[in-house]
């Protein structure tokens, strides 16, 4: 009886992709640090109260802080416990909501018009929610070709934080960007290489499977 040894696949915990993205991925980490716009990081808006009311979008920049998390429990155990899903959930949750509370104010200002916006402006405005639907749709997708809990979790927190970069890539373009900003860019282009990768690598459920077959 011959044994066919195991390919490897992106989605694997312990392969060299997974090890080489969450190296790269730490660069978000650092973003929390380093200046992103105005000599001002994340953690100043969060914690020192800098540019008064942008709290709401310089929040899920933390994101890359549990994916890391996510991501090296994974490599060494291979699972999450419970209580670790459960703060990763969360996590991207609170990213969620904060974004949602940032459209909320954008919406309900007295100030704004969308109906004159730019298509820049219009760009910065639906380019999330794109964002938001397409990590729906990838959550399912995820599922259904077996990948694991711990990498649809990473799915989740990482499309949180590729919506919310682009409405403070967006909102800091006139400024100009710093160091922070460019940590982040970098973060997300590993992120879509790491959600491609892992979809890709993943095999069909056995039902999806046996219906390709017939």
């Amino acid at each position: 009886m011959t044994t066919i040894p195991a390919v490897p696949s992106p989605h694997r915990p312990r392969s060299l992709f997974t090890l080489v993205v969450t190296v790269v991925g730490l660069a978000g980490i650092a973003a929390v640090f380093l200046p992103f716009t105005w000599d001002t990081s994340p953690i100043d808006v969060v914690f020192r109260g800098k540019l008064q009311g942008a709290w709401p979008i310089a929040v899920p920049l933390f994101l890359p802080i549990f994916a890391a998390a996510v991501s090296v429990r994974w490599s060494t155990s291979g699972t999450l416990a419970r209580w670790e899903r459960l703060v990763a959930q969360g996590a991207a949750i609170a990213g969620g909501v904060a974004i949602g509370y940032y459209y909320a104010n954008l919406l309900l200002a007295p100030d704004i018009d969308l109906s004159g916006g730019s298509p820049s402006d219009w760009f910065v405005f639906v380019t999330p929610l794109a964002i938001t639907a397409a990590a729906f749709v990838l959550q399912r997708l995820a599922r259904r070709r077996l990948v694991p809990v711990p990498a649809q979790l990473l799915i989740a927190l990482q499309a949180v934080y590729a919506a919310d970069a682009v409405i403070c890539l967006s909102a800091a373009r006139a400024a100009g960007y710093q160091a922070g900003a460019w940590c982040v860019m970098v973060t997300c282009a590993v992120y879509v290489v790491q959600v491609l990768g892992v979809l890709l690598g993943a095999r069909p459920a056995p039902a999806a499977a046996a219906n390709a077959g017939s």
